[in-house]
């Protein structure tokens, strides 16, 4: 397992390299460099939100349909990351909160459908 050095560095480009990160199951580091995932999950989900309203309020041009798309996809990759580190660290008790928030969250957007996105990427 590859550590990295400089705590403060580290942080701020573990975004960068978290897929990687992921990919390869290094879920110590993961773990390690996850700080507060739901507050991360809340900035996640506010960055969403305004895609979202932004949609629903003006989706006539096919420009926007595609912001949404792929704002939609990057929402569902990194609420991923967040239940897979969590899951694969033991960290169940967070992990249950989370699940249990996104699918509120989910359900009042009218998107509870759209959940098993996520089940099929942490099975």
């Amino acid at each position: 397992m590859v550590k990295l050095d400089n705590k403060v560095l580290s942080s701020q480009i573990i975004h960068f390299i978290l897929e990687k990160l992921i990919e390869n199951k290094e879920w110590e580091i993961c773990i390690e460099y996850l700080e507060d995932p739901l507050k991360k999950y809340e900035t996640y989900l506010t960055s969403f939100d305004t895609i979202f309203k932004k949609y629903v309020h003006d989706n006539s041009t096919s420009h926007d349909k595609e912001v949404f798309t792929h704002g939609f996809n990057w929402y569902i990759k990194e609420i991923t990351n967040i239940l897979l580190v969590l899951k694969n660290n033991n960290k169940i008790e967070d992990y249950n909160l989370m699940r249990k928030r996104i699918s509120s969250d989910f359900a009042s957007r009218g998107l509870s459908k759209l959940e098993v996105l996520i089940d099929r990427k942490i099975e």
